[in-house]
């Protein structure tokens, strides 16, 4: 199977930061003819690497990751310098559903509560 058709988003986050980074005019950056084949450089090299990609929990990360890169870089960086940015993945938390339990049910397991509560008082 062919990632590379999986991992559109992965190439559009790449390219996004990078643009980001272009912007900064940083010394040893890609001239304007040569920026489009940098990306697809950069995507190779990223979904190389031994991650299982996945857009709702990578692109925030790939965000923050460029953001930083950019923040801290006086040259035009490299892709391994970004590996070391990226944030650790945030799982979604589901919650729970709601318990299938009858009030009824309730009512008599505190009333059993309140009795044995009162029996091992008055023993």
């Amino acid at each position: 199977m062919e990632r590379s058709n999986d991992l559109a988003w992965l190439k559009k986050a790449i390219s996004k930061g990078l643009m980001g980074m272009v912007v900064l005019h940083l010394d040893g950056g890609p001239s304007a003819e040569t920026v489009t084949k940098t990306a697809g450089v950069w995507f190779h090299i990223i979904k190389s690497w031994p991650i299982d990609w996945d857009e709702a929990l990578d692109k925030p990360r790939l965000s923050l990751a460029f953001t930083a890169l950019a923040s801290n870089a006086r040259r035009w960086p490299c892709p391994a310098e970004l590996r070391p940015l990226l944030p650790m993945r945030k799982y979604p938390q589901n919650a729970l559903p709601e318990p299938d339990y009858p009030p009824e049910q309730a009512a008599e397991n505190l009333r059993t509560i309140k009795r044995m509560i009162k029996e091992a008082i008055t023993k």
